[in-house]
């Protein structure tokens, strides 16, 4: 199959063509056509599989075609949520090259650089939204970055965010997304805690999963890596157990103590 017959508009098909992308992986087969369709979607798949594009596309279309196309002002109508700056980059750097023949306008918020100069290009208006969701906490807190136009909302690798250190900062980040929105979950593994989220946060959504026979030779490649940085940063939040670091769905008081409406939200408890 070719991306044409994914019914992609021609600013993504040149730029793929340009890049020699030609010829979509088996999860983008299956994702694209359901993702166009703002289908909710739990994917399931390892590292190499073409996870990235197969939300990458359907947003720059999406974005492209309902915002761009009508001259609208750039307000951040897809929020991207990434476990660590290594996969924001990642996200970043796929939106540019198939964007590049369409006016959408991205910005970043992660590790590795001040913040202040991040959040200078979301002055100037954005589309698409890629951070991690403590950089991403911080900006709303200083009133720096508003999530009230969000209508796509995704969680890359989101197998990685579900450990006790990650969970409290992505639940916390997900209230301030709207309600009504069109979710996308891409994990490399499918545990308990993805199950659980998918149920909470997707409705009358789709999975893809690949069985083992349809992987490709190098799928899986460098996902150790990703497992010793993500050992690491827990590590680094030191051996002293805070309040702050145990996920919310955890802390009973907390809660109870809620709105109904975010209970009911979220589906207590979570875990």
């Amino acid at each position: 199959m070719s991306f044409e017959k994914l019914n992609l508009v021609e600013p993504i098909l040149k730029a793929l063509s340009e890049s020699g992308y030609n010829k979509p992986t088996l999860i983008q087969t299956r994702a694209i056509p359901l993702a166009l369709k703002r289908k909710d979607l739990l994917v399931v798949a390892p590292s190499r599989t073409g996870k990235t594009e197969a939300f990458n596309l359907p947003i720059i279309q999406l974005i492209h075609k309902f915002d761009v196309q009508k001259n609208a002002l750039p307000v951040i109508r897809a929020l991207i949520i990434c476990p660590d700056k290594k996969q924001v980059e990642k996200v970043e750097n796929s939106l540019n090259s198939y964007s590049k023949y369409t006016s959408i306008k991205l910005a970043t918020l992660s590790g590795g650089l001040e913040q202040e100069a991040q959040v200078e290009n979301i002055k100037e208006g954005v589309n698409i939204l890629v951070g991690t969701p403590r950089r991403i906490l911080k900006a709303i807190e200083k009133n720096k970055v508003s999530l009230s136009e969000v209508k796509m909302l995704v969680l890359s690798e989101a197998h990685r965010m579900m450990k006790r250190d990650f969970i409290q900062e992505v639940e916390d980040l997900l209230v301030k997304v709207p309600e009504k929105r069109h979710t996308m979950i891409f994990s490399g593994k499918l545990s308990n805690g993805i199950q659980k989220l998918s149920g909470n946060l997707l409705n009358d959504y789709e999975k893809i999963e690949l069985e083992p026979s349809e992987l490709p030779k190098n799928a899986g490649k460098g996902e150790r890596k990703d497992r010793d940085r993500d050992r690491d940063r827990s590590k680094g939040r030191g051996k002293k157990k805070d309040k702050r670091d145990v996920p919310l769905h955890e802390r009973k008081r907390g809660a109870a103590a809620l709105p109904s409406s975010l209970r009911k939200k979220f589906r207590w408890p979570l875990g």
